[in-house]
C-alpha cells in the first residue's frame, strides 16, 4: 500500500491501488480494528528518531491542524459552529537545528474529535476534565522526549501552546522550548506585556517574512491574518520574568509561579496597511549573547516547517479527498500517508536549502535512472544535483518556469509520475529476468 501510494500520492486510494483485488485488500486492511494509527506509523517514527539521533540537535516542532471531510463519516466531529465533518491531528516533527531545518520526520501523532455539542460546565469542571483537548501537547511532547533520548531538544510551539500547566510541567522535567505568548499573563514584576516592553532593544535584524493567505477558519484569520511576503527589520530585547498561577488555577500540585525568559521581537516600522510582527517568546534557553537570542528566534520560525507539512499531506497527498466511511479507516489512512508527505516535504526543503548536493541524498539509484529515461528536454548529468533533479520533476508535474517555484500540486503530480515509471520499470526487469516476454 505504502508502495502503491508513493508511486501516485495526489490521487485517490482507489486508483492508486490499481486493481479492484487490491483496492478490496486495502479497505478491508484500513478498516481492521487490529490496525490502528500507531501500529502503521511505528516504523516511520522509529526511522525518524533514527535521523534525530544522527543530526545529534533537534528541533520538536508540535502543532494541530484540521482535516476537513465533505460528508459525514462514523466517527468524525465538531469542527466548526455548523458543521460536523472532521478531526484533530496533533503532530510532533522533528526538524534538524543545524540552521537548514531539514525535516527529519513524524515524532507522534495525537487524533481527537469534538461532539457536536459541548454540555455546559463550570470553569473548575472544565480545568479537572482528563479528557480536555490542552492536555495534548505535554502528552505528545513527553512521547517525542521518550523517542529520542539522549538527542538535544528543544519544543518549539506556537501561541496554542501558552499553557501555564504546560510551560510548568516542561519545566519541572528539564525540558528545552520556545513557547509563543499569546496572552497578557500576571507575573511577580506586574504584567507580562509592560514588563517585556520595558526591556531595552539590544539589536535589529532583517527576516524575510513569507506571504500568507487568509485563512478559512475565522480563528484563523484573527491569528494569522493574510499578508503580504516582504523583508522586515525587526528588533529583538530579552529579560526574564516570573509567570504567576492563575487565580482561577484549580490544581494544587501547579507551582504558584515559574521562572522564564522571554525574547520579544517586534517590527516597529511595518508597510502601510500590513500589521506589525511582534513575538514574546517563553524559552528555557540563555539569552546572554546576540547570538544566543538569534538562536531563539531561528528556532521559532522553524515552526513554519511544520505548516508546510500540513501543506504537504493536504495538497501534496490530497488527505481530505478520501472517500472512506471512518474515523478508524481514515486514522489508518493518514498513517500511510505521513511518510509520504514527509518525503515530499524533504525534497522540497532540500531543493531550497541544499539544491547543490547530490541527487542520490532524495532518490534511489532506480528513481534517478528512470528519471532519465522520462526527463523532458536536456538529458541529466552524469551526477545531477537536487536542484536539477527536482526542475525535472516538476517538468513532469506540467511545471510552468514563469510561475516560480513549483508548488504541492505540481510536485506531487511530478513525483506521481516519477514513481509510476519506476514501477513500470521495475515490473519490466522483473518481468526480463524471468524470461517473460
Amino acid at each position: 500500500m505504502m508502495e502503491a501510494v508513493q508511486r501516485r500520492p495526489g490521487v485517490s486510494l482507489p486508483i492508486a491501488m490499481g486493481s479492484t483485488a487490491a483496492r478490496e485488500a486495502a479497505y478491508r486492511f484500513l478498516s481492521n480494528r487490529r490496525v490502528t494509527l500507531g501500529r502503521v506509523l511505528a516504523t516511520h517514527i522509529e526511522a525518524t528518531a533514527a535521523r534525530a539521533r544522527e543530526a545529534k540537535r533537534v528541533l520538536l516542532v508540535s502543532d494541530t491542524t484540521e482535516f476537513r471531510f465533505s460528508t459525514e463519516r462514523e466517527g468524525l466531529g465538531m469542527l466548526s459552529s455548523t458543521r460536523r465533518d472532521g478531526f484533530l491531528g496533533h503532530f510532533t516533527l522533528a526538524v534538524s537545528a543545524d540552521g537548514r531545518r531539514t525535516p527529519l520526520g513524524v515524532l507522534g501523532v495525537e487524533t481527537l474529535t469534538r461532539p457536536e455539542r459541548k454540555a455546559k460546565r463550570d470553569h473548575f469542571a472544565r480545568k479537572k476534565d482528563p479528557t480536555r483537548e490542552s492536555l495534548r501537547w505535554y502528552r505528545c511532547a513527553d512521547q517525542a522526549n521518550r523517542q529520542v533520548e539522549g538527542v538535544e531538544a528543544i519544543h518549539v510551539m506556537d501561541r496554542e501552546a501558552d499553557i501555564f500547566e504546560l510551560l510548568a510541567a516542561l519545566t519541572r522535567d528539564g525540558r528545552r522550548f520556545i513557547i509563543r505568548s499569546a496572552q497578557d499573563r500576571s507575573v511577580e514584576e506586574g504584567r507580562l506585556v509592560s514588563t517585556v516592553a520595558a526591556a531595552s532593544m539590544q539589536f535589529s535584524r532583517e527576516v524575510k517574512l513569507s506571504a500568507r493567505q487568509t485563512a478559512k477558519a475565522p480563528e484563523g484569520r484573527r491569528t494569522h491574518p493574510a499578508r503580504q511576503g516582504r523583508i522586515a527589520r525587526l528588533a529583538i530585547s530579552s529579560t526574564q520574568v516570573a509567570l504567576r498561577k492563575a487565580t482561577s488555577a484549580c490544581d494544587p500540585e501547579l507551582p504558584d509561579s515559574i521562572t522564564v525568559n522571554v525574547v520579544r521581537v517586534w517590527e516597529s516600522e511595518p508597510p502601510t496597511g500590513q500589521d506589525p510582527v511582534e513575538w514574546r517568546l517563553f524559552t528555557t534557553e540563555p539569552i546572554e549573547t546576540q547570538e544566543q537570542l538569534e538562536a531563539i528566534v531561528d528556532g521559532y520560525r522553524a515552526r513554519w516547517v511544520i505548516e508546510e507539512y500540513f501543506k504537504a499531506l493536504k495538497t501534496g497527498c490530497n488527505f481530505e479527498s478520501s472517500q472512506l466511511e471512518s474515523l478508524h479507516s481514515l486514522e489508518n489512512l493518514l498513517g500511510i500517508y505521513i511518510p509520504v508527505a514527509w518525503q515530499l516535504l524533504a525534497l522540497r526543503s532540500l531543493m531550497r536549502d541544499e539544491p547543490e548536493k547530490p541527487a542520490l541524498t532524495v532518490l534511489t539509484k532506480t528513481q534517478l535512472a528512470v528519471l532519465r529515461l522520462i526527463k523532458q528536454g536536456a538529458a541529466l548529468p552524469p551526477e545531477p544535483t537536487i536542484a536539477q533533479v527536482a526542475e525535472a520533476i516538476a517538468q513532469l508535474g506540467a511545471h510552468i518556469k514563469s510561475n516560480g517555484p513549483p508548488g504541492w500540486q505540481v510536485l506531487g503530480r511530478g513525483f506521481e509520475e516519477l514513481r509510476r515509471a519506476e514501477f513500470l520499470y521495475s515490473q519490466m526487469i522483473s518481468a526480463s529476468s524471468s524470461g517473460q516476454s
